[in-house]
């Protein structure tokens, strides 16, 4: 589980944005992987790149479901400015 973000980010690197939301999606989804400390920077990571690829909607989800879960202030202040941004589109 705790590798999904390194393994996400290599696929980023490569150029790779469906795998790594792939990879990232099938962990969120995992109810196990809610309670690691992975999990709310993987949020904030799939709000990150269905940002890039404009799809607003997406964003902001990911964003809120950060935001609700709760994590560092650092988190928190990154889930907050997506949402807020994205809000107009």
């Amino acid at each position: 589980h705790r590798r999904v973000l390194g393994a996400a980010e290599i696929d980023l690197a490569m150029g790779d944005e469906e795998g790594a939301l792939d990879k990232l999606r099938g962990r969120i989804s995992d109810p196990f992987f809610r309670e690691l400390p992975e999990y709310v920077p993987a949020l904030l990571l799939t709000s990150q790149i269905l940002e890039k690829k404009n799809e607003p909607t997406g964003a902001m989800m990911f964003s809120r479901m950060a935001l609700h879960h709760g994590g560092e202030p650092k988190e928190m202040g990154e889930a907050g400015a997506r949402w807020f941004r994205l809000a107009p589109a």
